[in-house]
């Protein structure tokens, strides 16, 4: 079965991307479109899995506000920028930007702003009672399953994370 869908997966990206380029929509079009088109989903996903009190209605109002709003804000960029709204027009940089930052921090607002009038107070637990379809600890030390172990390697990960973010958003473009 997983040839089969190898196979049929490769042969429907062909006809994807034939048809993609026939419309005049080349790689890096679609890459940049990427970011409008789910960029909105971010914040709120890393919401969720990070923060106790992260809404999950908010979490899909945000995700859905969020893509809309960066919609109209692509559509809107371009249609200033060059006065028509054309595939050309949507595929350059100032549009797409619009649109990416629109997304990721519309929706995040939105997301924060439910969380905040109706929190959710998840606990976690139920996440680690989720039965794993294959359960491979190999490699692992039983003290890497640890609430002291997990609770470090979290924090480690927000931290360096934040700071490499803030190089690469905000340090890097700045020097450059």
């Amino acid at each position: 079965v997983s040839k089969v869908v190898i196979v049929v997966f490769g042969l429907l990206m062909g006809v994807l991307s034939v048809l993609l380029n026939a419309m005049g929509l080349n790689l890096g079009w679609v890459y940049m479109f990427m970011g409008t088109a789910i960029g909105s989903a971010v914040v709120p996903l890393w919401n969720l899995l990070m923060w106790k009190d992260a809404n999950a209605v908010g979490a899909i109002a945000g995700a859905w506000g969020g893509m809309i709003l960066a919609f109209i804000t692509w559509f809107v960029v371009a249609q200033a920028q060059s006065g028509e709204i054309t595939v050309d027009s949507l595929g350059k940089l100032e549009p797409n930007l619009a649109g990416n930052i629109v997304a990721i921090v519309s929706s995040g607002l939105i997301h924060v702003v439910c969380s905040l009038v109706k929190p959710q107070n998840y606990d976690f637990k139920s996440m680690g009672e989720i039965k794993m379809l294959e359960d491979d600890q190999s490699g692992l030390d039983p003290k890497d399953y640890s609430d002291k172990f997990l609770s470090e390697a979290k924090a480690w990960v927000q931290k360096w994370g934040c700071a490499f973010t803030i190089v690469m958003v905000i340090v890097w473009p700045l020097l450059s």
